[in-house]
């Protein structure tokens, strides 16, 4: 479990293939990496992913098939910045919401409006989602808590503090990009519960 408030940014250091999946090496600081175990979780952009190797400075992950399937990770590459969150303690503040790290789905940033130091960034997404969002609520977007502003069934905007920008990978995105989309998990219950009371 995560909170979607991004501790640091790495990058992809090394990439290779591990069957039909792959295996990515992540650059970090050694503050990260000090705090890391083999066999924890860490959320990169979104994606939970357990720890398999560390150095001072780096840790590797395996990713599934279905994972490079549904994710951004399919198209990772060497040198890309990645949002790196640990797993929640029971000493973690929730200061963000709670944010599972399965990833439903992927959208398209379809533009990018900055004011200066701001930022207003519209998503596209596929409308089968559209009843898991509503405004003002939560929405992760590589890993990163944010809040729905505008919301229309296929596209939503979220405004970006200075903070965001300065301290996550979404100062490098452009439009036309893909990123990995996690709806909150209430909504999500609250939807399936009522299509099973509705059968």
């Amino acid at each position: 479990m995560f909170t979607g408030l991004i501790k640091e940014v790495g990058h992809i250091k090394h990439i290779e293939p591990l069957g039909n999946g792959k295996e990515a090496t992540i650059q970090c600081s050694h503050e990260f990496s000090t705090d890391s175990a083999i066999g924890d979780s860490i959320s990169i952009n979104g994606v939970c992913s357990t720890v398999t190797q560390k150095t001072a400075t780096s840790f590797t992950v395996q990713f599934l098939e279905e994972t490079l399937k549904k994710t951004t990770m399919g198209a990772i590459q060497e040198t890309e910045k990645v949002n790196l969150e640990p797993c929640l303690t029971l000493q973690t503040k929730l200061g963000g919401h709670l944010v599972s790290g399965h990833v439903d789905d992927t959208g398209t940033i379809q533009t990018i409006d900055n004011d200066g130091q701001w930022a207003v960034i519209t998503i596209e997404y596929n409308e089968t989602f559209a009843p898991f969002l509503i405004p003002k609520g939560s929405i992760a977007m590589d890993g990163i808590s944010l809040t729905v502003v505008d919301l229309s069934n296929t596209t939503f905007s979220c405004h970006l503090i200075p903070h965001t920008l300065a301290n996550t990978n979404l100062h490098a995105k452009q439009p036309g990009d893909k990123i990995n989309l996690e709806f909150d998990q209430v909504g999500k219950y609250f939807v399936r519960q009522k299509t099973l009371n509705q059968t």
